[in-house]
């Protein structure tokens, strides 16, 4: 299943776990309301948006993270300084696990492994994440 502006579930006992995507803000218009339309605050809800920064708005509904990539960290990083060529709507969030908003959404932003514009990467290890989710109470 393909997830653009479209959501899907997986069920165990009676609970659900929402997962939803957006199209990309670049090349196409994500559409957050039209996504998570019937969804409360109450329902868990991981949301898979490519551009990270894209997180200031999405916090303000009903989600309860975000999973983003697109800045391949930053790429070409000088120590100390940052990325030198940030991605557009992924510059203010770069990397790793940030808080958002009010409510203080978690937004993780992926390197990746990969290259974009330019095919080196200097001072930003490639990388693989893998989430373990488990029942909070």
């Amino acid at each position: 299943m393909v997830l653009e502006n479209s959501r899907g579930y997986i069920e165990l006992e009676q609970q659900r776990l929402y997962i939803a995507g957006l199209k990309d803000a670049l090349n196409a218009r994500p559409d957050i309301e039209k996504t998570l339309i019937g969804l409360t605050e109450t329902d868990c809800v991981l949301l898979l948006a490519h551009e990270p920064d894209t997180a200031d708005i999405n916090c303000q509904f009903p989600i309860s993270a975000q999973f983003s990539g697109h800045s391949h960290g930053g790429q070409v990083r000088i120590p100390f300084y940052g990325p030198i060529f940030p991605q557009k709507y992924a510059e203010r969030y770069v990397q790793g696990l940030n808080y958002v908003g009010e409510n203080k959404i978690p937004l993780y932003v992926n390197k990746g492994i990969g290259t974009t514009q330019l095919p080196i990467r200097f001072c930003c290890r490639p990388e693989i994440s893998v989430f373990y989710l488990q029942e909070y109470t």
